[in-house]
């Protein structure tokens, strides 16, 4: 029952229902206790889902970074330091201290889960890929253009190969971080060109409700904004008000929205 509650509150997440998901997954912990050894590795899953579920709805950076603490220290006394299941915790820590502003401790951690895939994987794994791309987007970050691009320029060539002809959403993040890297060149048009590109290939995977496409969205807004196209700023910033009208969307993007919003109406 644990295990179908579980999988349950997995298909509430993907369809856009969180606060569901997050009471079903929080009677999951309640109940794992009770049936589970605490050396189980059902643990791992349980934590690292709940991590996500608290960013999609309370957005409590600090809640989420201990679940996904818990999954890494699990994780390390189960498999060892070096397993893949290691480097993916490492990965979904990485991403929230990005969120969270600790660009250093985000690029050790991102560049640990590289070495360990590179090392069980192979050095053109596509998680290698996955990888790389985040890494670009914390050098861009941190100013380290030339090392970004180098990033960016591996995991395409990844993606190239293991893609092959298929879309993909990791695809299009990918395009997105390379905007990142022609907006901190100040090559704001093609930035922009990159922006659309990755939100042209979300739009074909999934619909505008997907927290994906909708980042993506607000990703072009902003860069409209610094063009001081208001009005295609617009566009776009309506398409994700729409969506917010009439579905429940994750906290993190209702914050960006109101923060695009403000920079929008500001003169």
């Amino acid at each position: 029952m644990v295990i179908a509650n579980h999988n349950l509150a997995i298909i509430l997440h993907l369809n856009g229902e969180y606060y569901r998901a997050l009471e079903v997954e929080s009677q999951v912990i309640k109940d794992a206790v009770e049936v589970f050894d605490e050396k189980d590795v059902i643990f791992s899953a349980i934590y690292n889902f709940m991590g996500t579920l608290i960013i999609d709805t309370s957005f409590n950076k600090q809640k989420a970074l201990k679940f996904f603490q818990q999954a890494l220290d699990f994780d390390e006394a189960f498999f060892g330091p070096e397993h893949i299941d290691v480097a993916i915790d490492l990965s979904s820590i990485a991403e929230l201290e990005l969120l969270m502003g600790e660009f250093s401790s985000a690029t050790q951690k991102i560049k640990r889960a590289l070495r360990i895939n590179e090392e069980k994987l192979g050095i053109e794994a596509v998680d290698v890929g996955h990888n790389l791309v985040l890494l670009a987007k914390l050098q861009i970050l941190a100013g380290q253009n030339n090392l970004a691009v180098k990033s960016l320029d591996r995991a395409d060539k990844i993606y190239r190969v293991y893609y092959a002809n298929e879309e993909h959403e990791s695809l299009a993040k990918a395009l997105s971080v390379r905007a990142m890297y022609y907006e901190a060149q100040g090559l704001a048009v093609k930035s922009l060109e990159h922006y659309q590109k990755s939100n042209d290939l979300l739009n074909r995977l999934f619909d505008q409700s997907h927290p994906l496409v909708m980042d993506s969205a607000l990703d072009i807004a902003h860069s409209y904004i610094k063009l001081n196209n208001k009005d295609a700023s617009k566009v776009y910033i309506q398409k994700v008000q729409s969506v917010v009208s009439r579905k429940e969307i994750p906290t993190r993007i209702k914050l960006r929205l109101n923060n695009i919003l403000e920079a929008h109406n500001n003169p």
